[in-house]
């Protein structure tokens, strides 16, 4: 800007997005990560020349949707994503569909993305925190690391925490799903 700040600015994208953004109207959103595809992508074709499958674990919507998520965190707090480069960590909720749009475009198989309790149910965490607090051993924090551990599990899989923000998906190459899947 005119006091030598960073600033946001209008104009097109490019290269152009890949995926179909009619209907947005003025003033609207749209993000789009091509980079992100591109990996996607290049997993995916990996995949299938020499099979096994990804596993990728973040936060965003299942469905490509408008609006904007950029945000940036300093010291645990929200910050001006333009203020002081380098010393804010910069996140975008993740275009999952776009992801798997990608690998699918590639020849790879995507499953998901499924809520990260719902994965994590299936995988048996329970069982997990379980067999944990079951090995600790017999000392005065046992109960408090214990309780820790419920907690950590809880909070991994509650709706109002990141058991819904968090999806999974899974890239693979042809044949069985992967466990949680």
């Amino acid at each position: 800007d005119e006091k030598g700040r960073l600033a946001f600015v209008e104009g097109a994208a490019d290269p152009a997005p890949a995926w179909p953004v009619e209907g947005v109207a003025e003033g609207e959103i749209a993000e789009w990560c091509p980079e992100g595809e591109a990996l996607a992508g290049a997993i995916a074709a990996r995949l299938v020349a020499d099979g096994g499958a990804a596993l990728i674990i973040d936060y965003g919507p299942a469905r490509s949707e408008l609006g904007e998520s950029l945000q940036a965190l300093r010291r645990h707090r929200f910050a001006d994503v333009l203020d002081r480069p380098g010393e804010s960590d910069l996140s975008h909720h993740v275009d999952f569909e776009a992801l798997a749009r990608a690998a699918t475009e590639a020849g790879a198989r995507a499953l998901g993305p499924v809520p990260q309790g719902l994965f994590l149910g299936r995988l048996g965490l329970d069982a997990r925190a379980e067999a944990l607090i079951e090995a600790l051993p017999e000392w005065p924090e046992r109960a408090a690391r214990a309780q820790a551990i419920e907690g950590q599990a809880r909070s991994l899989v509650h709706p109002g925490r990141m058991g819904v923000l968090f999806k999974a998906l899974a890239l693979t190459a042809p044949g069985p799903p992967p466990p949680g899947f």
